[in-house]
């Protein structure tokens, strides 16, 4: 049984008041392990705390509060993640206390943002106000998010003592025991006309079956288990997997169906070796079939009389970014997404910028402000991009007015090619860059500074003239694919920290897409690629692309074509 396993067995409480109480810089290695269930990690420099909303959508005073804990606890920033989450750094033991008490006070959490358990559901930002959308996933993406909300009592005991509890209150929620989930759990709700959440990179997708003319605007939902993106270094019986499908349920058997697959994932998942610990490891042990043969045992046990139906075949696959200003439901409102590198909102100076004018910026105060004089609210999309909604008409010359002066991008001054770049939070912390990688700022999983490198690779490209291209550039710091390098265009994930040469080392995936006839994982295509040859194999990749595509052919139809091998050859590999 893996560690983990048994702190989880001795309760979530551990020593973690005391070390508030004693004022100590650091918690105890076995309560770090614990906090992450309360949605806090612990890192080099202070703490990182995750906040759990569903869908990624915040009323005014939320956002004004998330603002004012960047400023006030963390370091002046905060990040949107590619869960539609909030994540704070450097936040010192001394204020988690008082972090979690104002969320609570708004009906925010960070319980179960992180650790063994159901993660933050994310759905669609804008199916709610979209004046052209069919259905609302938002309201599926929340009845999933209560249900399976930790609502450990030992959240409150330790940082809300004063809040009146009911006395019998269970340590967790029942469906996870005490032992909770194996790995975490991670779910996303998409649309079959807008694949925006990557349904088939969760533990469980669920896909709305649009159609307009149907009951409540769908015919059901698709359920897929098994994806995830994550692998191991030098571990090879680890690897990115999409999601397969289960089957087809009408929307009032969601939640069984889901609490089926979860209780299956706590009950057979490998607790012995956390490498295999996710729900895909599973699937792919046991097969689908198998695995769908369980649900409908757990099912039938149930007395429900629900039946998985058939998958409905989908002829395609569309995903949209939000970004821009576009009409709701109500009229003369309007929402508008604007692209952040990188979901970074910082008032220090943004490391990284998506248009050359936010390099260096600020932009949590500007932000704050616009929110709040506005009444606006604000939405995060899974591409980590900021969407303000409620907009009145009237009010759109003078915001855009106050985005120019402040030099926030609109869609309409950033490349299509850096509006879909993504990098994870690798940034190194040394007093020297000399020969970083001793200290990771922001994850220490990260190998390379991600963060970093994407805005200068992303530069060259532009220069050279590709800044036209569609194609997803995703970097991540380590093999986890938090910035979903296993499904990028251009896919590259830390292979070798900065060596003694002076250069960091990534390996390279091709052709990877979410839109489409259908959902692709990267090819493999170069492993340990240094640095400086990043961008030189991108550029003959795309000289090739445009010389040898097919008419309205994208780039990953076009990898997919020649395949890893096919390309190889015509390739060579960079010499330096």
């Amino acid at each position: 049984m893996a560690s983990v396993e048994v702190i989880k067995r001795q309760g979530l409480s551990g020593d973690i008041a005391g070390t508030l109480t004693r004022q100590e810089a650091r918690f105890a290695k076995d309560d770090s392990q614990r906090l992450k269930h309360f949605g806090i990690y612990q890192q080099q420099d202070g703490n990182m705390v995750r906040l759990k909303i569903p869908g990624g959508r915040f009323s005014t005073e939320q956002y004004l509060a998330v603002s004012d804990i960047a400023m006030r606890y963390a370091n002046r920033q905060f990040m949107i993640t590619t869960r539609q989450d909030v994540q704070f750094h450097t936040v010192r033991p001394q204020h988690l206390p008082e972090i979690i008490r104002l969320l609570d006070s708004l009906w925010t959490t960070t319980q179960g943002a992180c650790g063994d358990v159901v993660r933050n559901v994310t759905s669609c930002p804008v199916s709610d106000i979209d004046r052209d959308s069919s259905y609302n996933t938002y309201a599926v993406a929340k009845r999933l998010s209560d249900a399976f909300l930790l609502n450990a009592s030992a959240y409150f005991e330790v940082f809300i003592p004063e809040k009146l509890m009911p006395a019998d209150l269970p340590a967790v929620n029942p469906v996870y025991g005490e032992a909770l989930l194996p790995r975490k759990f991670k779910i996303a709700v998409g649309l079959s006309t807008d694949n925006c959440t990557f349904p088939h990179t969760n533990d469980v997708g669920l896909m709305a079956l649009v159609n307009p003319d149907a009951p409540h605007g769908i015919e059901g939902f698709n359920v897929f288990v098994g994806g995830g993106l994550g692998s191991t270094p030098l571990k090879p019986n680890t690897h990115p997997s999409l999601a397969q499908p289960l089957g087809m349920v009408d929307e009032a058997q969601l939640l069984p169906v889901v609490q089926a697959v979860v209780e299956i994932q706590r009950d057979h998942g490998n607790r012995e070796n956390r490498k295999l610990a996710r729900l895909k490891y599973l699937v792919e042990r046991w097969g689908i079939e198998r695995f769908r043969a369980e649900v409908h045992e757990r099912l039938a046990r149930q007395g429900l009389g629900i039946e998985l139906g058939t998958p409905r075949p989908m002829s395609g696959y569309r995903v949209s970014s939000h970004l821009g200003l576009h009409p709701q439901r109500t009229p003369g409102r309007f929402y508008w997404g604007l692209p952040i590198a990188n979901g970074e909102i910082s008032e220090d100076g943004q490391v990284t910028g998506k248009h050359d004018k936010a390099i260096g910026g600020s932009n949590l105060v500007f932000f704050r402000n616009l929110v709040r004089d506005y009444r606006l609210g604000v939405r995060f999309s899974v591409n980590q991009d900021l969407i303000l909604t409620d907009i009145f008409a009237s009010d759109i010359p003078e915001i855009s007015q106050r985005l120019q002066d402040h030099g926030i991008p609109t869609e309409a001054e950033v490349s299509p090619l850096r509006a879909q770049s993504h990098a994870c939070v690798g940034v190194y912390h040394t007093a020297s860059l000399d020969f970083p990688g001793e200290i990771a700022r922001y994850c220490p999983l990260s190998f390379t500074e991600a963060k970093l490198f994407l805005p200068r690779l992303v530069q060259e490209l532009e220069d050279a003239g590709y800044g036209h291209l569609p194609v997803p550039i995703n970097i991540t710091g380590c093999p986890n694919s938090c910035a979903f390098s296993a499904i990028g265009g251009i896919g590259l994930w830390g292979a070798l920290k900065r060596q003694a040469d002076g250069h960091e080392y990534f390996d390279m995936l091709i052709g990877g897409a979410m839109e489409g006839s259908a959902p692709r994982l990267a090819l493999p295509f170069r492993q340990r690629l240094r640095d400086d040859l990043v961008a030189p194999t991108i550029k003959v990749l795309f000289d090739l692309y445009q010389r040898e595509q097919r008419a309205d052919e994208s780039f990953s139809d076009f990898c997919y074509r020649l395949g890893a091998d096919g390309l190889q050859q015509c390739v060579p590999a960079p010499r330096g």
